[in-house]
């Protein structure tokens, strides 16, 4: 970002050149510019700044002043800048650019807001600190200008919802919230620890400018009130407290069943007419239903699917009742708005209808009419707000309150205690619009809207009366449910979908596969309105079964469950609207829609986007410096992709070793470097880490994305040497580096040179990724042009040089004060508290293997087959004793930060923390010990028999000495003990010692049986080595944890799938602990089979395990499996009692191939497979495909090509893992996922 400052003599301001009537000195040429849409001309030799003054527009200013010359530092003085013949927008310095013909400044951009916010924020992030050291208080021009912006981290633009990031904690509920249940992924984490807002939007914008649908969600799962709704209620208590108008409440179905939550009871404690008391207690005048509008939406949307299905209209039809699906179909789907039903939700349909129908009944006012809706969503206040939505000039909804603000409007009064709420006088909704169907009542959950309009379609459309009132098949909390409807000969198609990121899913199978279906039910929260986001918070993880059972219930006692058989409903349209769909039900009761598709606006930066207060203690901007060294060209250029930041470190290993012997280098993230300037370089060297089943991590994908691009001729790379370093894990055979290889084939294909082969970097190898780095860079040494005395005198200079320190540690002694401010246990990122509710021992007392049953609770919603995340922590005990014993440093001292010196990355952790804190959750100090650690660590002995070992342990020719070191068990704290003269600083020690990394484990359960809550099924991990027995860090962890305890946890989608259609045949094959997720299907078929009544295809489990009377996990419920008809064979495999031979699943397939080869033939068959890697996978599948050839009397080829076709359409689908312990053939063995 460079600036040309403009000076005029003496550094006069450019507007003291006009005269003293402000008219422009004789002979300067004019232009004409336009700010914020007001044109003036202005002399050309005016700075942007000048020009704002001109029409008193402001502009926040630090470092400049007007006698003066202008320095631009501070970047307080941004504004936005379009020239005349530009196609997008930049940021400009207001006080040292001159203006030009025709440019168009804006100054109130929230994209500039923001930016000017963060140069402030970080220049009072530098003060703060310096005040601090001087002991004075700010009081100055500085602190006026902060004030302004002192609010930046508050976002109230949106209707619906309001977020202050003062209040955030950083939990990630939200963020989760937003990406995993929703799908819509607006929110994410800060890239920077110090910036003022922890959660930043999409693009950094206001909520309203996002592609926010207003759902909720993030709210309703928000623990400190950081996000909340935009509250209504104080306008609506001022509305009844004057008394001036008649307010009228109407309230959702949903509403009545979650409100008694807010008082402490259980979901649909109180009856409707005690709720409806409630209401009229606290000053409603009038109390109606809006079950009474959802009989009315479907006479209207019923008709009109008849009508359309009929007439050839657009089908499917999609409800619209839901205004976060309405947001979400106007904002990302606009293809879709003619799919739209046309009807108005209930809420928007109740309210003309009370200020007309009801307000005639009652002989009231409509002018007069205050009227409120309680309801179960956030959108809603965002609904009401359309602009189809009023007459006359009154909004037909004056406001919205959801559940949790009459919640704390019932408590305001006094209704948490027992005697005042027993008193309430109960009472009914106020007719003509107060009387409602049981179909009304199941529009508060997942397809309700459904089966309700089903009701009502078949008798109109047959005549006949329905002979099954409930339809089971699109009844529970099951993300997708789909079925055939047989209405009178014609075979209706519909599905039910709940939540965002399934309708994504939904919607884009849909287009896919161009599967047809007439009518659609989409809600876009999970379970439908029972979790809305507005509906009140609980940490219970059945809540939502339970709502879900209350509503059913309520339709079970409803007198009438049929919409059209509602009297009132037939006496409306007798004695007004006339008919469904008739002139007046269309005036009133439909709508219209309109795209409100974002349109994506280029990066206004010619820089990059700032890193808000990175710095604020003195340190150095590592992103920054990447950042500059991504804009510069020559030398030798490394690239790194990185997923969990093993690839940074083998990354920055390489960096030092090349400046070692000479070179200048420089390292950047490969999301961080343009793309187009590759072509431009003449030497690059790649470290990317493969990641997932053979992925490109997530930074490599727009350097994919641009090598990939098919206009690239076979020269594009020409003048380019490279080389290509990969890490993975040898045990996955087929895609072990599979993002190195991938990536040197694309150089090679567009003419680059290779300086060397690629290589390739084992994680499960004894020094991991170093023991394949370090042959691979001396071959590099030989390829690259070098001066031999050069590299000798550089590389002696750099032994000799003194060890550096990558990061500044502030360290400060424990107070009071301070020790107030540390977390008692920080959480990593992405990552969430969850109660440990079970945790017990499912194998015999005694048996050398221990398997654990672990149980959570209070986690957010997941899909059968998914992952679960846990972080384990080192022992407290032992870390306390390494402090204080080994390392001499005070547990409890308080670090105040963790500043990257030039060349470091940001630290993810973050401070205020203790010493202890950062050994026992981050450092992983009891790991097996690296060689570049005693490496490093050599530079820091100040022993010299001790220095000389460890340079002779870190270098290429020890490499034997190493690895007997590593094979005796030895982790950082043994060498670090057993090396007593090397003490590295906290700063080095950050560097060199490896994070502590999640553990992914299968999950056991299945949602649908058990909402909020995951089983694991683990077995504890201990192994023996020269230096006595040893437990792996997380089965240690596990062991220890007490049930009822918090542990932080998360959730990542797995690599198994659910069949879509639950008659597919089903090969499983789990082997040991890989019989986790094989138990979550079956759990998912019984739920299929028991509670929705849906038929299932044959399933066969081979379960591997050891030992019958051992091992054989969880017996009786596979054997409950068989008898309900979940699992149709069981084959369990015992290897070890055939000793000393042992007998694996691969044994069981030859000598019994039948049954493998009975479902092989079933069309649309699915097979399963969660077990070790290193091979084992593969066998099996060799095995396969040889059965597949003897019985099926074919080629290898064709077998070879039905496997690849079911791995293309996800239907074989494999789950391998690994650990460093695992023998490769001990089937179940612990592991962590990979």
């Amino acid at each position: 970002f460079v600036f040309t400052p403009s000076v005029t003599p003496l550094g006069r301001s450019a507007n003291l050149m006009a005269n003293a009537e402000g008219t422009p000195a004789p002979n300067v040429e004019m232009v004409t510019v336009t700010i914020n849409g007001k044109e003036l001309q202005v002399p050309r030799t005016c700075t942007l700044l000048d020009a704002c003054k001109k029409v008193d527009t402001y502009v926040p200013t630090l470092c400049y002043h007007p006698r003066l010359k202008p320095a631009g530092r501070c970047n307080c003085c941004l504004v936005e800048v379009m020239l005349k013949d530009a196609t997008e927008p930049t940021f400009e310095l207001a006080c040292s650019t001159k203006v030009q013909d025709g440019m168009i400044i804006s100054t109130t951009t929230p994209e500039l807001l923001a930016e000017q916010a963060a140069a402030l924020s970080e220049l009072e992030g530098k003060q703060l600190k310096r005040l601090e050291v001087a002991g004075k208080e700010p009081n100055n021009e500085f602190e006026a200008l902060c004030k302004q912006f002192a609010h930046h981290h508050e976002d109230h633009s949106s209707v619906s919802i309001s977020r202050n990031m003062a209040l955030c904690v950083e939990c990630g509920r939200c963020v989760r919230a937003c990406k995993d249940l929703q799908g819509i992924n607006i929110l994410t984490h800060s890239s920077d620890p110090n910036a003022p807002s922890p959660i930043e939007t999409q693009g950094g914008l206001p909520l309203d400018q996002t592609d926010c649908i207003a759902c909720g969600q993030c709210a309703v799962f928000c623990p400190t009130g950081a996000i909340e709704e935009k509250s209504d209620l104080e306008k609506v208590e001022e509305v009844i407290k004057k008394g001036e108008k008649a307010v009228v409440l109407q309230f959702a179905p949903s509403t009545r069943v979650a409100l008694p939550e807010e008082l402490g009871l259980e979901p649909g404690a109180l009856p409707t007419n005690k709720v409806v008391g409630l209401f009229k207690a606290v000053g409603f005048e009038y109390v109606v239903d809006t079950q009474f509008s959802a009989d009315l939406t479907i006479m209207e949307e019923g008709s009109e699917l008849l009508d359309r299905v009929s007439k050839g209209g657009v089908l499917p039809m999609f409800t619209s009742c839901c205004p976060g699906w309405v947001n979400m179909v106007e904002k990302l789907y606009p293809q879709f708005i003619p799919n739209l039903s046309s009807a108005k939700s209930p809420q928007q349909m109740l309210g003309p209808i009370v200020k007309s129908y009801f307000a005639k009944k009652m002989g009231l006012d409509p002018k007069k009419i205050f009227h409120v809706s309680l309801m179960p969503c956030t959108a809603k206040k965002q609904e009401m707000l359309r602009p189809t939505m009023d007459r006359d000039g009154m909004r037909d909804v004056d406001a919205v309150l959801v559940t949790r603000e009459m919640g704390r409007l019932l408590r305001k009064h006094g209704f948490m205690n027992k005697e005042k709420l027993d008193s309430v006088v109960a009472a009914e909704p106020d007719s003509p619009v107060g009387m409602s169907t049981g179909a009304a009542t199941i529009f508060g959950v997942t397809g309700g809207v459904m089966e309700a309009a089903l009701r009502t379609v078949y008798e109109l459309k047959t005549g006949k009366t329905l002979p099954q009132i409930v339809f089971q098949d699109v009844r529970g909390l099951a993300e997708t449910k789909e079925a055939v409807v047989d209405v009178g000969g014609l075979k209706v198609s519909v599905a039910v979908v709940n939540s965002g990121k399934s309708i994504r899913d939904f919607l884009d199978r849909m287009v896919k596969d161009n599967k047809q279906y007439h009518f659609v039910e989409f809600m876009a929260c999970p379970a439908g309105c029972i979790g809305g986001g507005g509906q009140p918070r609980s940490g219970d993880g059945d809540i939502l079964t339970k709502r879900m059972q209350a509503v059913y219930k309520l339709d079970e006692l409803a007198s009438v469950r049929k919409s059209h058989e509602n009297p009132e409903i037939k006496l409306i349209y007798k004695d007004f609207l006339g008919k469904p769909l008739g002139k007046l039900s269309h005036h009133m009761l439909h709508t219209s829609y309109a795209s409100h598709a974002r349109k994506e606006r280029p990066s206004l930066r010619k820089r990059p986007k700032r890193q808000i207060g990175t710095a604020p203690t003195g340190g150095i901007d590592a992103a920054a410096l990447e950042t500059k060294a991504a804009t510069e060209i020559g030398g030798l250029l490394i690239l790194y992709a990185t997923q969990t930041g093993t690839a940074f470190a083998a990354a920055k290993t390489l960096a030092e070793e090349t400046k070692a012997r000479g070179h200048k280098v420089r390292l950047i993230r490969m999301n961080r470097y343009d793309p187009p300037m590759i072509k431009d370089e003449e030497n690059v060297l790649v470290v990317a880490a493969t990641f997932g089943d053979g992925e490109l991590t997530d930074d490599a994908q727009s350097m994919w994305s641009y090598l990939s691009d098919p206009a690239h001729t076979s020269e594009h790379l020409a003048k380019t040497k490279f080389a290509v370093f990969g890490l993975g894990n040898s045990s996955y055979c087929n895609t072990f580096c599979v993002a190195a290889t991938l990536l040197h084939d694309k150089f090679v294909e567009l003419g680059a040179i290779p300086l060397t082969s690629p290589g390739l970097g084992d994680e499960i190898a004894a020094d991991k990724y170093e023991t394949a780095l370090m042959p691979w860079m001396q071959s590099l040494w030989d390829a690259l042009p070098e001066n031999p005395e050069a590299v000798e005198a550089s590389l002696s200079a750099a032994a000799a040089a003194p060890p550096t320190v990558p990061y500044i540690v502030n360290l400060e002694p424990e107070t009071a004060e301070r020790g107030r401010q540390i977390q008692k246990d920080p959480i990593p990122e992405g990552a969430a508290p969850v109660m440990l509710k079970t945790n017990k021992r499912i194998t015999p007392e005694g048996y050398t293997r221990e398997v654990r049953f672990l149980e959570f609770t209070g986690v957010p919603q997941y899909h059968t087959c998914d992952h679960f995340v846990l972080y384990p922590q080192n022992n407290p005990g032992l870390v306390r004793v390494l402090l204080e014993e080994d390392l001499k440093l005070d547990p409890q001292a308080i670090i105040t930060a963790i500043d990257p010196t030039e060349g470091s990355e940001a630290l993810p952790l973050k401070t205020p923390l203790t010493v202890k804190q950062l050994f026992r959750i981050y450092l992983d100090v009891f790991g097996r010990v690296q060689r570049s650690f005693v490496r490093k660590l050599a530079k820091h002995a100040r022993d010299p028999q001790e220095r000389k070992r460890l340079e002779w342990l870190g270098c290429f020719d020890g490499k034997e000495d190493f690895r007997s070191l590593f094979d005796s068990g030895a982790t950082y704290a043994d060498v670090l003990r057993e090396f007593s003269s090397a003490r590295p600083p906290l700063g080095a020690l950050v560097d060199m010692i490896n994070f502590i990394q999640p553990r992914f484990y299968s999950i056991a359960s299945s949602p649908e049986n058990t909402p909020g809550v995951v089983q694991l099924i683990i077995v504890l991990d201990r192994f023996v080595t020269a230096r006595g027995p040893k437990t792996g860090l997380c089965s240690s962890y596990v062991e220890h944890e007490q049930e009822g305890s918090l542990v932080p946890a998360s959730r990542v989608e797995g690599l198994l799938r659910v069949p879509a259609d639950p008659l597919a045949p089903m090969i499983l094959v789990g082997l040991g602990t890989g019989m986790a997720p094989m138990r979550g299907l079956l759990l998912h078929r019984r739920w299929l089979k028991g509670k929705l009544g849906r038929k299932l295809g044959p399933a066969v489990f081979y379960y591997g395990c050891r030992y019958p009377d051992k091992d054989f996990l969880l017996e009786e419920e596979l054997m409950a499996f068989m008898k309900e008809g979940v699992l149709t064979e069981l084959v369990p495999v015992f290897s070890h009692v055939t000793e000393p031979k042992l007998r694996f699943a691969t044994d069981e397939f030859k000598e019994n191939p039948g049954t493998l080869w009975k479902y092989l033939q079933m069309p649309n068959v699915y097979y399963m497979f969660c077990g070790p890697a290193f091979g084992v996978p593969e066998q099996i599948e060799k095995v396969i495909t040889k059965i597949m050839v003897d019985k099926g009397s074919m080629t290898t080829e064709k077998a070879s090509g039905i496997i690849a076709d079911m791995k293309k359409n996800k239907r074989y689908c494999v789950e391998a893992f690994g650990g460093e312990n695992l023998n490769p053939l001990d089937q179940e063995s612990h592991f962590v996922l990979k």
